[in-house]
């Protein structure tokens, strides 16, 4: 399923390739949490972040609950119906929208949020394969809660993207199911979760780094210009971004933040 319709008859990226890739590199450095600590890495006092079998399994679990649940909701979704879509119906605070696809800027936005995705890559410099594994899990356990919950919100809310209020938009677009899944946006929740998990680590890692402004600014510019994208191409409202924005956020404080709360096994 695409998180916006790209164009007719052209192979659409999927809604998920990109989450997969986050969600896949995580599985892969996960395992490595249980490796041996290697010389030159972040210093065991230096690095705050601690792994539990029971946490971890709850946190995947969780996300992996949340996504089955929302693709059961989803087949009872209400399909698609576009009679009596009223511009005036839309509320005020959302009335800046564009009703005009954009193809260009859509795949623009796959761009920058998949290279958000990449921005966590930073806080891995000088670690150890156990670090880099914890580092891993966490990132992935991040990107699968965000995905878990924009697919639930989106299995039971019923939003049409901006362009069905526009009767020049070419029947393909309107025939696609995701037209009625505007809310929340994926791209801007993946894109946040990306760049406060890489900031907000990066910050606990290296608390006397001049470069921390640096991984901010650049993975919340990303996301931004993601949020920005999502609306100028047609695809979403403001406030899909916005919520979408608030809930990857949160996602990428929350589980690094659980991870410094976390009592190992003895």
């Amino acid at each position: 399923m695409t998180d916006g319709p790209q164009a007719s008859g052209l192979g659409r990226p999927r809604r998920s390739w990109a989450w997969i890739a986050g969600l896949l590199l995580g599985v892969v450095l996960a395992p490595l949490s249980f490796g041996q600590s290697a010389a030159g890495s972040t210093p065991p006092e230096a690095f705050p972040y601690m792994v539990n079998p029971i946490e971890e399994a709850a946190l995947t679990i969780g996300g992996l609950g949340l996504t089955g649940l929302a693709i059961e909701l989803h087949k009872h979704k209400p399909p698609p119906d576009l009679r009596g879509l009223n511009p005036a119906d839309i509320p005020p605070f959302d009335r800046l929208y564009t009703t005009t696809y954009s193809s260009w800027m859509s795949y623009a936005s796959w761009g920058t949020m998949g290279v958000s995705l990449l921005v966590p890559a930073f806080d891995l410099q000088g670690m150890s394969a156990e670090q880099v594994g914890i580092m891993g899990g966490m990132y992935g356990e991040t990107l699968l809660l965000a995905y878990g919950t924009k697919e639930l919100l989106k299995s039971v809310v019923v939003r049409y993207r901006p362009y069905a209020y526009n009767p020049a938009t070419s029947k393909a677009l309107l025939s696609d199911s995701e037209v009625e899944d505007s809310f929340p946006s994926g791209h801007t929740v993946g894109a946040f979760a990306a760049a406060t998990f890489a900031g907000y680590t990066y910050s606990q890692l290296n608390p006397n780094s001049p470069y921390q402004g640096v991984v901010w600014v650049m993975g919340l510019g990303l996301a931004g210009l993601t949020a920005i994208l999502r609306v100028a191409s047609g695809n979403h409202f403001a406030s899909d971004t916005l919520v979408g924005g608030v809930i990857g956020a949160a996602f990428g404080i929350l589980v690094p933040w659980l991870h410094t709360q976390i009592q190992p096994l003895r």
